[in-house]
């Protein structure tokens, strides 16, 4: 990756922006078709209009920008502290695209990673089996293919509604930490690379469950605290 260039003193929040933009697990999460669409989903705290969900805000603490003149460093010297907060969703809604009481291919899943959902609930929300539900046994993220555990009482149609979610707040914690912590991986792989900040000391906190906005959604999230360094 590269990362775009803002200038000799360029605020470190915008080359996190642009770190995060380039996580491949980012870019899932926000249905985004490669870094420069993902970075649309990624707002400098109090900036404006209000973030649509999912998203990330990116802040900073602390920052001491320095002025390099050509060279590259192999050291991590600590220049300050960064925060990115995230919100994703605990539901997956997609429409199936095939015949199956056990198998369905959910075109809005595809590219996710394969066992993305896996343990998880499945719910049909349309169509003659709605209100049936039953446990994700295995997902392929290549088809968006999902595998339930046992089967329905009768084949979906095409056009059924679907969707997938953590059957307790237990189980969605333990997901939703998951999904962030493919992103830090991605972030770590990143780190003092192509001109990426250097990352150390991230640790990721929970601080709540977002109110529902709708009767079936609701939202999770996290802050992710890092020290940074050229």
């Amino acid at each position: 990756m590269s990362v775009t260039a803002r200038g000799v003193l360029a605020l470190p929040c915008s080359t996190l922006a642009d770190m995060l933009s380039n996580c491949a697990h980012f870019q899932k999460l926000v249905k985004a078709a490669n870094a420069a669409a993902a970075l649309g989903s990624i707002y400098e705290w109090g900036q404006q209009p209000a973030p649509t969900r999912p998203f990330a805000l990116v802040s900073s603490e602390l920052y001491d920008p320095q002025l390099l003149a050509g060279g590259s460093r192999d050291w991590y010297q600590p220049l300050g502290s960064l925060k990115a907060q995230f919100e994703i969703p605990l539901a997956w809604s997609g429409v199936n695209t095939s015949t199956s009481a056990t198998v369905f291919d959910v075109t809005e899943f595809v590219g996710l990673d394969d066992d993305f959902f896996n343990g998880l609930e499945f719910y049909v929300t349309s169509g003659a089996h709605k209100e049936e539900h039953g446990t994700v046994g295995d997902f392929a993220g290549t088809q968006g293919r999902v595998t339930l555990s046992a089967p329905l009482t009768g084949n979906l149609a095409p056009g059924d509604a679907v969707e997938i979610r953590p059957a307790t707040d237990k189980d969605g914690w333990t997901w939703f930490f998951n999904v962030l912590g493919d992103i830090v991986s991605d972030l770590q792989a990143l780190s003092g690379t192509g001109g990426c900040l250097s990352l150390r000391r991230m640790k990721l906190q929970e601080y709540g469950r977002a109110l529902k906005e709708t009767e079936a959604t609701d939202w999770i999230g996290a802050i992710l605290e890092m020290e940074y360094g050229l």
